[in-house]
C-alpha cells in the first residue's frame, strides 16, 4: 500500500493539445506493478489522480485507456474509486461527470447505505451497476464492524 496523502497523486494530466498523458508517477506505478505482480491495484480517488475534465468524454476515455493498459500490462485488476455527484446520489445511479466513466469500463459497482438500515447505519450495499463478465444488478450486503 502506498499513501500519497498530502502529495501529488496525479497519474494522468492534460497536455497542451488537450490530450491526457501519463505522468512520471504513472510510470513509477506501472514499474512497481510489473515488479511486484499484484492481483489488484486500487486507486483512490479519481479526483486525486485524474487532472483532466471529468465531463470531457474524450479525456475521460483516454484516462480509462491508460488504466486499462496498466491492467493488461500487469495482469492486475484496476479498481478506481470515484464519488457520485449530488444527482448520482439522489438518483441511486452513483454517477458523476461524463457518461464515459460508466461506458469505458468493464464493470462498475456502487457502494451505498442499505435502504433497510435506517437506525444502526451499519449496513452497506455493494451493487453491481455494470458487469460485462457477470450478472448486472447483483448486490452484496455488508456490515461495518470495528472499522471494517
Amino acid at each position: 500500500m502506498i499513501s500519497r496523502a498530502g502529495m501529488d497523486a496525479v497519474l494522468g494530466r492534460v497536455d497542451r493539445y488537450g490530450n491526457i498523458e501519463p505522468t512520471i508517477l504513472f510510470a513509477r506505478l506501472q514499474g512497481m506493478a510489473s515488479t511486484h505482480k499484484p492481483k489488484a491495484i486500487m486507486l483512490d480517488t479519481a479526483a486525486d489522480i485524474f487532472a483532466g475534465n471529468e465531463n470531457d468524454r474524450s479525456q475521460v476515455r483516454q484516462f480509462i485507456t491508460l488504466l486499462r493498459g496498466l491492467a493488461i500490462g500487469t495482469g492486475a485488476a484496476v479498481i478506481l474509486v470515484t464519488h457520485p455527484s449530488l444527482h448520482g446520489t439522489s438518483s441511486g445511479s452513483g454517477l458523476s461527470g461524463s457518461t464515459a466513466w460508466h461506458n469505458s469500463v468493464r464493470a462498475r459497482m456502487y457502494f451505498k447505505s442499505a435502504p433497510s438500515d435506517n437506525e444502526s447505519n451499519l449496513l452497506r450495499t455493494l451493487e453491481f451497476s455494470k458487469n460485462n463478465y457477470g450478472p448486472i444488478g447483483e448486490h452484496v450486503m455488508l456490515r461495518w464492524h470495528n472499522g471494517v
